[in-house]
């Protein structure tokens, strides 16, 4: 086994820490199966969508769940191996940088993809999409598109996202517009295959749109500060992802401008990132909870952080980093509480050691901060399964 491949083994070193910690506290280590989103596509796979609310949940997952008659840890298990399989696939078609794949498996939100969650699912089938984009074969991407639009809604952003990538890396508009169309065809083939689904089993075509209401989910302007459902720590990560999604956006403005140039699956990442980034605060009315399931948790933050390894960053530049974070943190409520203000600065350091760490050619720098989000990882899921906290 070479250096690089033993990153594969990370996670279930972070999963036996974490069980050794709950054996410790007399705590059971199984997987619920009632426990917050799970519960829901528990409900799916086993009665449908006989609640309405349930149709705010595409049927990807609990079908294939359902499928495979699987206990709640027995999917857990299941979607533990295809999240690696994807990590995988990233390195085995040199579609990233082994460092990324490290880096963005040691992400806080790994928590994701060891639950019944879709989590895994999407990543896999996002992969499709990627490889098909790095070989130019649109086949491949219909495919990927497809089978990401049968399992979450925010599968919306991968049309404009596979525009941008295709036309910042050709500069090829009428190239770009006309492969996309045929992926945009892919996609609304298979929402319509959801809301067919869904229409069977509640009588409504439109029973997605009206359960996205009912958990307040909607086109509205942001609210003045950033919240979520959780305190400091909680608020201060999805506050992180919307920063990274921030940080993508830059990026892509930068590369429309010609000041540098990343590949098509950079830039496909750097897109997706930061349109899953707009698709939710200009839906929740400021209350962005989950977006960092939905930044972290995506095979397009291994690509986003491929691409900042090649972003040119001076020394002088990092101070604006760090001025740009603590100005942000401002819209994070940071300056409420002391409290607030050290986890928002912890948080800060983070995110920026994590920056410096991956594109660094010192070891120690890359051990340090590949140490620190482990630790951080261990946290999470031990949090999750000493206190039944939310994950996140």
């Amino acid at each position: 086994m070479s250096r690089e491949s033993t990153i594969f083994l990370i996670p279930f070193g972070i999963i036996l820490i974490s069980a050794l910690i709950a054996h410790f506290f007399g705590i059971d280590f199984g997987v619920s199966a009632t426990y917050f989103d799970t519960g829901w596509y528990n409900a799916i796979r086993e009665v449908g969508y006989s609640n309405p609310q349930a149709c705010a949940f595409f049927p990807g997952f609990p079908f294939l769940w359902s499928a495979l008659s699987l206990s709640a840890t027995g999917i857990a298990f299941f979607n533990l191996m295809i999240w690696l399989l994807g990590l995988f696939m990233l390195k085995r078609f040199n579609v990233v940088h082994w460092k990324s794949i490290a880096f963005a498996m040691l992400a806080p939100a790994m928590v994701f993809f060891m639950v019944p969650y879709s989590e895994s699912l999407f990543f896999i089938s996002t992969i499709v999409v990627v490889l098909g984009l790095q070989r130019e074969d649109v086949r491949l991407t219909m495919i990927g598109v497809f089978l990401c639009a049968l399992i979450r809604p925010t599968s919306a952003v991968l049309i404009p996202a596979l525009f941008i990538g295709r036309w910042l890396a050709d500069r090829k508009i009428f190239q770009a517009l006309a492969r996309t169309l045929f992926d945009g065809l892919a996609g609304l083939l298979a929402v319509g295959v959801v809301f067919f689904i869904q229409r069977l089993e509640t009588g409504n075509w439109l029973a997605f749109f009206e359960a996205q209401k009912t958990w307040g989910n909607e086109l509205a302007a942001p609210g003045l500060t950033l919240q979520t459902w959780g305190g400091d720590v909680i608020t201060q990560l999805d506050g992180a992802a919307m920063f990274v999604g921030l940080m993508c956006i830059f990026v892509l403005i930068q590369v429309g401008f010609k000041k540098y140039t990343l590949n098509a699956m950079q830039l496909f990442g750097l897109a997706a990132l930061g349109g899953t980034m707009l698709l939710v605060f200009f839906t929740r009315n400021g209350f962005v909870f989950s977006l960092n399931r939905f930044i972290f948790a995506t095979a397009f933050f291994p690509l986003a952080l491929d691409a900042f390894r090649h972003v040119p960053i001076q020394k002088k530049h990092w101070k604006w980093l760090i001025l740009t974070w603590l100005v942000f943190s401002l819209y994070l409520s940071s300056y409420l509480h002391f409290k607030s203000f050290i986890v928002s600065s912890s948080t800060g350091a983070l995110i920026l050691f994590t920056l410096f760490s991956i594109r660094s050619k010192q070891k120690w720098a890359q051990i340090i901060g590949m140490l620190s989000l482990a630790a951080i990882a261990i946290w999470m899921i031990v949090d999750f399964y000493l206190k039944g906290n939310w994950i996140a």
